[in-house]
Order: C-alpha cells, then structure tokens, then sequence
C-alpha cells in the first residue's frame, strides 16, 4: 500500500504514512488504487497495441503505474532508491542502463550534420563526374579546321587504302571492320588512312536504286559518294566500284531469288517431234546460201576493228559507267603513249574523275572539289584547283593516283602555306613551278571540254 499523498510504501495496516505523515483510510485507499492501476493498465494497452494510435510501439517493457521513477524523480535521492531489490523489475531491466540501446536496429542514430556532409560529398562526386563527362564528349568532337581539311585531303576510298579480298564473304581484317544490314549489304565500315581513321555509313534506296556513302572525321562529314545499283552485275557477292567494296542482294538488283539458280528436271522429256512444212524460198537456193556464208557485220563492229585498244576500252567504259559527268576530255598525265580520260560534271566546284588503264581494265580516282585540274602534261603531278587557290596536289604513276600535298595560297594575308609549312611568295611559287606544276607544260583540263552527247566520237577522233 502507497502513501496517496507523497507514494511512499506504507504496511497495509498503517493510519498515517511515515514518510510525510498524512493519515489515510486503509479501506478507501486499496480501493482507490486498484481503480488507478486498472485505468493506467487499459490506458497503457491501448497506446501500445491500436493501430495508427498517438504513439508508436516500443522494445522497452511498459512502466508499471507506480513507478515514482517516472512520475517524481524528486525520490531519486530518497533512501533505499538505489538498492535493486527495492527498485520496481521492470525499472531494472538492464536496456534502460545503456545509453547506447536502441530499439531501431540497435544501431546509433545518425547525427543530422554527419547527413548533409554525406549528401553534399555524394552531389559534389556527381557534379565533377558529370562535368568530365561534357568535357570529353566536347573535347573529342571537337575539330579545328586545319584538322578537317587534312583529314579530306588524306582521305581515300577504302579499297585504295586497304588490301581487301573481295573473295570472302566478309573482307574485313586487322586494318578495317564491316558492317553489315538484315540483307547482308555492306551497312558501316571504319578504317584508318595516313594515321586518321574515317567512318562510313551505306544508305540503300531501292526506288532509286542508289547507294549513298557519307564518310565522317570524328563525327563531320567530308565526303559524300552516290553508287548506282545498275553498276553492280552480280547478287551476293562483293565488288570494287570507285574504290568502294559493295554487295547487292537480289531484292536491289530486282532479281527473284527462284529465278538465280535455273531449276532443271532430272528426266527431261524429249518434245514431241512435229512436221512443219518448209516454207518456199523466195529465192534461189545457191544465192542464199551464200548470203547466209557470208560475215554478219555491224558498223561499230567494223569501226572498232580500226580504234586502238584504249580507245575501245574507254568506250566501252562509258557504257557502263555510273559515274555522273557532263563533260570530258583526254590528257596525257605520265609519261607514256597513253592518255587519260578525265571526267567532270558542271558547276563551279565539282570533283574530276581521272580514269586511267591498268591490266586492260580503267580505273578511275575522284579528286576533291575544286574549280580546275591543272597538270604538267607527262609530268605526273597534277592539281585540283588553281595553284593560287587552296587545293591538293596529286601524283599519278602509270598505276595508281596518290594525294601528295596540300596548298593554300592568300594574298590578302600574304601566307602561303606547303602542307604545314609557310613560305614566302616566292618561295611558293618557286617550288610549284619548278617541282609540279612545271610552267611550260602546264595545262588545265577544264579549258579543253567535250560534252557528253559527243564525247564517245571525240575518242574516236582523239589523235
């Protein structure tokens, strides 16, 4: 029995508390307390167990009603509090001892000021990664035009700047990679030329019946190249045009996959034998028979009995060529007894094709867009574009075309520049004239234009 007054355990007989003195009725007193224990018990329970109640559950044992530790701390210091025996079992529990306990996991809170120094390392580290991120995407596509004009002037097509074996059915190797689309056409390749490596993507139009090449530097495009389907003569497999490794399907080529491989029956049967009566000679029979000995014989057959072998296989080139041009014209670029075909479309920059004949078969090579084609007749070297223009110097030795220099030439500014280097004025023209373009052997092809509706009889004629 407790003192109602100051809670100090009384003997259930006592008429007034020790500790403060205050009388009490022993009968009114029990029955008061048990009414308080009852409330504080059901008050307790619903605290702890209702869902969504005021408070949230808790690992630590509920107090019991009449614990004066946590209702009067004044009794901290009253005699006997701190002998266990005489402290309530549930104040003893050992988890109300340790300052470290908690409920949660038993792991330690963490401090608010600790958080905001993680989440501001955590953005920081973000924000520098992707800083670094930007930085490198701008840096690699970023290109000077010094760079990009290099890199056109040392371009080529990959088959002239790669071996590659158009026997396999994928010519890729360690110096350039193919890749292709759902019908096994060539979609991508990439490679490397004079220390820079170009990116190129195919585009088909079947309506058109086009190929399109767009040859990229580090994501700029520096060439663009059109391929017609009719310049490819077989389905599924590779051919060389203009430096170009292609391969056609025969969807592109409008070939029924049945229709490329004839179907023939084992036992064929022989057709029936039918009487046909001859029809009645309208003339006599000797002078038929010798119609029918002798020779059929057409004109261009007889004319090209008389044409010198290029001649024959430059017309029969431009038969079948896809190249698109508006003119042409013959020059003598090295220095033998046969000249080459040079080809050109209208317009005031447009690129020359130089067709020229290795092993019986023409080659041709597309320059870079320019205004001219200067060349030393004989000399082998020869220009696209004026020499006192920007433009490349190129170098063909009976065999094969190469891109040898670049030039730049600016008045205004006074520079003139060799590849890299920059000359005087003179010095410009001194190394031009005496080492590639050689003045009293220099011409331009533009200036000597056949249309195309003629150019086939100016071969012909060409002496």
């Amino acid at each position: 029995m407790k003192c109602t007054k100051c809670g100090h355990e009384m003997p259930d007989n006592a008429k007034f508390c020790e500790m403060c003195g205050t009388p009490f009725d022993v009968e009114h007193t029990q029955l008061a307390d048990d009414d308080i224990r009852d409330d504080y018990n059901n008050y307790n329970a619903y605290e702890n167990n209702t869902p969504g109640g005021y408070a949230p559950n808790s690992d630590y044992p509920d107090r019991r009603y009449d614990d004066r530790g946590a209702r009067d701390r004044s009794y901290y210091n009253a005699p006997g509090y701190h002998d266990p025996a005489y402290r309530e079992p549930a104040y003893n529990d050992p988890r109300y001892n340790d300052p470290g306990y908690d409920p949660r996991g038993q792991k330690p809170r963490m401090s608010t000021q600790k958080k905001a120094v993680i989440i501001s390392s955590v953005a920081l580290v973000l924000v520098v990664a992707i800083l670094a991120g930007v930085v490198f995407f701008v840096s690699r596509n970023k290109v000077s035009a010094a760079e990009l004009d290099e890199a056109k002037q040392n371009y080529l097509p990959p088959a002239e700047a790669v071996s590659i074996d158009t026997s396999k059915d994928d010519p890729s190797n360690d110096t350039i990679k193919y890749k292709y689309d759902n019908r096994a056409r060539v979609s991508s390749c990439t490679y490397a030329v004079n220390d820079k490596t170009y990116d190129q993507s195919y585009g088909y139009n079947d309506k058109k019946k086009i190929i399109k090449i767009d040859t990229k530097y580090r994501d700029h495009t520096i060439f663009t190249k059109e391929i017609e389907y009719g310049r490819i003569k077989q389905p599924n497999v590779f051919e060389v045009i203009d430096g170009y490794c292609i391969r056609l399907d025969e969807t592109s080529l409008g070939i029924e996959a049945s229709s490329s491989v004839p179907v023939v029956s084992a036992d064929p049967e022989p057709a029936p034998k039918r009487y046909v009566e001859p029809a009645q000679p309208t003339e006599k029979p000797v002078e038929k028979q010798k119609e029918t000995e002798k020779p059929a014989s057409s004109s261009k057959a007889k004319e090209s009995e008389k044409l010198e072998k290029y001649k024959e296989l430059y017309l029969d080139f431009l038969d079948s060529t896809g190249i698109s041009y508006d003119y042409g014209t013959l020059i003598y670029l090295n220095d033998d007894d046969t000249p080459e075909l040079i080809l050109w479309s209208s317009g005031s920059e447009v690129p020359y094709h130089v067709c020229y004949i290795l092993n019986n078969t023409v080659h041709s090579y597309e320059t870079a867009s320019s205004h001219s084609l200067e060349y030393t007749e004989k000399g082998g070297y020869f220009t696209s574009g004026k020499y006192n223009q920007t433009g490349n110097i190129y170098y063909f030795d009976g065999s094969s075309v190469s891109a040898k220099h670049t030039y730049s030439f600016s008045h205004g500014n006074d520079e003139y520049y060799i590849d890299q280097d920059k000359l005087t004025r003179e010095e410009y023209f001194s190394t031009i004239d005496n080492e590639y373009l050689i003045k009293d052997r220099k011409h331009d092809a533009s200036n000597d234009p056949h249309e195309k509706s003629n150019l086939q009889d100016y071969i012909r004629d060409f002496e």
